[in-house]
């Protein structure tokens, strides 16, 4: 049994002499087995002896599941959660009253500038 040509091919023999369309068929429907079997799409020319030509190859098709799901540790796990992770406390209420250049850093009253002098200014 011979498959007829394909209509995708008529294009392709109207380059090539009468007497040489056996070998152009021949080569196209080698090169239609081997896409369909790898999967993969082929860009063709054909010279006027009936030889074929690839051009451009298509990519091969990918396998359906490439995803390999990885490892994550607990607390990464946690950290990336929608819901608030169980380590995180808010700060103390004087952290967060009054404004960022008013925060307690190096204030008087929580004795971090003790016995230094102040900056003259």
């Amino acid at each position: 049994y011979y498959p007829p040509m394909h209509p995708r091919h008529a294009q392709l023999y109207a380059h090539v002499h009468v007497l040489l369309w056996p070998w152009l068929w021949w080569q196209l429907q080698n090169l239609n087995r081997w896409m369909k079997a790898t999967g993969r799409g082929l860009l063709v020319s054909v010279d006027r002896w009936g030889n074929v030509y690839i051009r451009f190859m298509g990519d091969a098709p990918e396998a359906e599941d490439r995803f390999t799901p990885l490892p994550v540790s607990a607390r990464l796990a946690a950290a990336l959660a929608p819901e608030p992770c169980p380590r995180r406390r808010p700060g103390s209420p004087s952290i967060h009253s009054g404004p960022a250049a008013r925060g307690p850093g190096l204030r008087r009253e929580h004795g971090c500038l003790t016995g230094l002098p102040l900056p003259h200014t």
